[in-house]
């Protein structure tokens, strides 16, 4: 269970990794990528998302992946242009640097 400070860092540190575009990566999953098309969203639009972020709309984290990938896990519910979306992030520390893997993008509830 994490406090509100953990998630307020957290979300200050996911901002603040999208000035260093090369520390920031989308997961190519068919899911995300499916998502993306049907809703027509670019990276500037998931960029939004995380500045949108609240700590109130997090749900899990900072967890343990359930598939072993490194980093904490964290997820969050954001509804954005009023789609309820699902959004999973990894973040990993590199040589100092944060690295954020965006794992999941998409509409809540798909399988």
């Amino acid at each position: 269970m994490s406090t509100d400070l953990q998630v307020q860092l957290f979300l200050i540190r996911l901002r603040k990794v999208w000035s260093h575009r090369d520390c920031i990566r989308l997961s190519h999953r068919k899911k995300n990528m499916e998502a993306m098309a049907r809703l027509e969203l670019k990276m500037d639009d998931i960029k939004t998302m995380c500045f949108q972020l609240k700590p109130d709309e997090k749900i899990a984290g900072p967890c343990e992946d359930d598939k072993g990938r490194p980093g904490e896990i964290w997820i969050f519910h954001h509804s954005y242009k009023g789609t309820l979306m699902y959004l999973k992030f990894s973040l990993e520390i590199i040589d100092n640097n944060d690295l954020v893997i965006i794992i999941s993008c998409h509409e809540e509830g798909l399988l």
